[in-house]
């Protein structure tokens, strides 16, 4: 760093919270952008790139709420974490230092919420959000992608003017009540909504063909009305089949297959329903051809197992991945692997 820029941190409680950093030095300072880009440098040694948000001097005590209730999530990697907050005198304004980030945009989204495991990525985030909850603290601006910043292919959730915490709550409705009243609820469920439109919208504007996005935001949508507590309509947006890895959604599909032969849910008016659904089975009714079996050799002696037989149905097609999953963790216990 050059002396000319660098700028060292005093342990002043006034205008320093929170550093182990010894000093930093902003590349650039333009007034008109949200954050400034440069350098900071270690107490330990060495230095990185660091990017710091800009609050005006009459947002100081927004800035100090942010810097204090993000610091306290810290251990959440879906968040953000801050290194320090000071008043940088020069240009009377206040400014929060992170790890140098992109914010999330049509550069960048390709790799980090649509691609082969964006079901992982999103399922993340959904628990992510979960927790600033349980924190008792409200996000408020979800559908904003400026939102959301991306370190080394990340998403990572970052928090602005609309951070509100429980007790900012009470004492706007004036409810000092310790169960959670029906609007804090209605609160975190809008980060949700929100964070659903952010993905709609970015999935739209880049045109991405993800075959489990109808099914999912139909879910949710559905879940919203269905589960009255917010635990369960959380646990069950994150539990979505469509939120896992290959895997796990092998393991979930083995387990259907197991309540369907115990009776569990063979005798659900639900899961007959949808199996009568042909709009739903006839997204799935040629799943057996012979042309895409050909395509996984493995999964084909699978499918051709002496003994075993299969119909072009979804309830058989549920067997089918069943078995695999099954004939899959037979391979793991050998020390081999089933692959297509």
């Amino acid at each position: 760093m050059t002396s000319k820029k660098t700028h060292h941190l005093r342990r002043n409680k006034k205008t320093v919270i929170a550093a182990r950093i010894t000093s930093y030095a902003i590349d650039d300072y333009k007034s008109s952008s949200p954050y400034l880009t440069g350098k900071i440098e270690f107490q330990e040694g060495g230095e990185r790139d660091a990017c710091f948000l800009i609050f005006k001097e009459s947002e100081a005590d927004l800035a100090k709420k942010i810097f204090v209730q993000t610091a306290k999530m810290a251990d959440d990697p879906g968040i953000l974490k801050p290194y320090f907050l000071t008043y940088y005198e020069p240009k009377k304004i206040w400014i929060l230092c992170y790890d140098k980030f992109d914010i999330l945009s049509e550069d960048v989204s390709q790799i980090v919420l649509i691609e082969k495991n964006r079901g992982d990525s999103i399922r993340k985030l959904l628990e992510t959000i979960k927790y600033i909850h349980k924190r008792q603290v409200f996000h408020g601006a979800l559908k904003e992608r400026c939102n959301y910043v991306v370190i080394s292919g990340h998403v990572k959730i970052i928090f602005g003017s609309s951070l509100r915490t429980r007790d900012d709550l009470m004492k706007i409705w004036k409810n000092q009540s310790y169960e959670d009243p029906e609007e804090v609820k209605s609160t975190k469920i809008k980060d949700f909504k929100d964070f659903r439109d952010m993905l709609k919208d970015l999935i739209s504007q880049l045109g991405v063909d993800w075959e489990d996005k109808d099914s999912f935001f139909q879910f949710f949508d559905r879940s919203i009305e269905y589960w009255s507590g917010y635990e369960d309509f959380v646990n069950h947006l994150i539990d979505h089949p469509s939120m896992k890895k290959c895997d796990k959604r092998n393991e979930y599909l083995f387990k259907i297959e197991q309540s369907i032969k115990t009776k569990c849910l063979r005798d659900s008016k639900t899961f007959k329903k949808k199996l009568k659904d042909e709009e739903f089975t006839a997204k799935y009714s040629k799943w057996n051809e012979e042309e895409k079996l050909s395509q996984a050799p493995r999964l084909k002696e699978v499918y051709y197992k002496e003994g075993v037989t299969y119909q072009g149905t979804v309830r058989d097609l549920i067997r089918f991945l069943a078995n695999a999953y099954a004939c899959a963790l037979s391979f793991k216990k050998q020390g081999r692997r089933l692959r297509p």
